[in-house]
Order: C-alpha cells, then structure tokens, then sequence
C-alpha cells in the first residue's frame, strides 16, 4: 500500500471529526409538568440543546420557547437528515486541514491534476475549481397534500440538518406561508415557487438568485418571514429566561438570542 492508499484509508476508516459548543440551562422552566414534546421534536430538541444531567431539552427554557412556537404554528412535522436520507443535498466549501492538502498533493503526484479526490461520504477535492467541497442535507419545507384515491395524505415536514435552529426558523417561514391556504391555493403556490425558481435561479457564490429577487415566494420567506420568526424566538426565550429579573444580570443586559452558546453548533 503506497502512502496515498493509506492517507485515504485513513479517511474513510475514521469518523469525522466534530467540534460542539455547548451550553446548559440556566434554570428550570417555570411551568409546573408541562406537556411532552412530540417525538420528532424532542429528538430535533436533543440535538439542538445541550442540558445538564438528568434534564430533559424541552424543560428548558430553550427547549420550551420553541416548542410553544411551533405549537402555536400547528406542530409541523420535524424531520432531521442525514447525507444518507436527505431528499435534498448541496454541497459548499469548506477549509481543508493539513492531512487533506498532503493527500491532495499526493494524487497530482500520481494521477496529475484531474478527478475529485475523496476523503470521506460528504468531503472532496475538485480539480476541475481547484476547491475543497462538503456535501451537506439541503433544508427544504414539504407542504401538506391531501390524499386521494392514489396517494395518502401527507403532513407537513420541515426537513432540515440535525439540531440546526436556523434551519428550523428558515424552513418554519414556508409553513407560514401555507398553513392557511385551502388545497388550490397551496397548489398555486407551490407552482409560483418552482417558476420562479427557474425564471431567477438557485442562490450561488455570486447571486442570491430567486432569494434576492423582492416579490418571490423564496424572498418573502427568507427576507421578510424568517427575520420575524427569529424576533419571535427571541421574545420567547427572553421572556422565560428573564421572568426573574436577576437573571438579566448573567446576560449582562442582553438578549439570549446573543449569548455565546445558547444552542449546540
């Protein structure tokens, strides 16, 4: 086995590394037993948050602020991807350690300056833009279809990466712009997304695409929904972590939504 064969070996045997940035709960939730999350959602919330031990991520204060938002948005399915199960993936770049760069250099050595080089399921090199690419789940917002002779009824899904709270806000601005519209509506609405995602195209390095265009769906969701949601959030949190106004002082008179490691990252 020549030294590029074990390099590679080397990466595909081993789990990827991963860096966590925790945080616990400052106090318990006020409520007195309040109601279990869902199972999809105190999965999403276990990923999300990192608790003391023998506390539950839904009875913090964390935990619950998000809970009673969704909630009050009708408790939209959560449904956390992987590389393996995601029904949509992107992929961006990322910066490559001092052992990716050798194995790099190694494969020019031998196969000169061409092919992708493959240090993992989700992680290559490029040759083609000399760039370092992660592939990673695509969030996305499935709507609700009514079911007929030939197809069951399917729920609402927000489908996101594992724990990821800007996921959840972001897809959370699609629900809100279905859940109120009767099935021809939502018909209507999922072809003048799709239009116009074809008309603008995706976002990329150089263009926001159909997100940046105002009076999109895409623009509406991101630009204008999701910032209102993420105040809500806020709100919530703030206004279960503040009921004790000596708490302002952890926080030095700042919003939770500021702190340095509130969620898992």
């Amino acid at each position: 086995m020549n030294e590029l064969q074990k390099l590679l070996a080397s990466f595909m045997n081993s789990s990827p590394a991963s860096t966590t940035r925790t945080s616990t709960a400052f106090m318990k939730n006020p409520i007195a037993e309040p109601e279990r999350a869902r199972e999809d959602i105190a999965g999403f919330l276990s990923n999300a948050i990192a608790t003391t031990s023998g506390t539950m991520p839904e009875d913090t204060e964390y935990g619950r602020a998000i809970v009673d938002m969704l909630k009050d948005y009708g408790n939209p399915m959560i449904r956390e991807m992987t590389i393996d199960n995601a029904n949509m993936v992107y992929r961006q770049e990322f910066k490559p350690n001092d052992k990716q760069k050798l194995m790099v250099k190694k494969w020019r050595e031998s196969f000169g300056n061409q092919g992708r080089v493959r240090f993992s399921k989700s992680k290559y090199y490029d040759h083609e833009d000399d760039t370092f690419y992660e592939i990673l789940p695509r969030p996305n917002y499935e709507r609700k279809q009514d079911g007929n002779k030939n197809y069951p009824t399917r729920k609402e899904s927000i489908n996101i990466q594992k724990g990821n709270v800007d996921n959840l806000i972001s897809e959370l601005a699609h629900h809100v712009q279905f859940r109120d519209l009767v099935q021809k509506e939502k018909d209507y609405q999922s072809q003048t997304l799709y239009s116009e995602g074809i008309k603008y195209g995706d976002s990329s390095p150089k263009s926001k695409g159909v997100y940046g265009v105002p009076g999109t769906g895409e623009y509406e969701a991101h630009e204008e929904i999701e910032p209102q949601l993420m105040d809500e959030l806020e709100r919530r949190l703030d206004s279960y972590l503040f009921k004790d106004k000596s708490a302002m002082n952890v926080f030095g008179n700042k919003s939770a939504m500021n702190v340095e490691d509130l969620f898992k990252f």
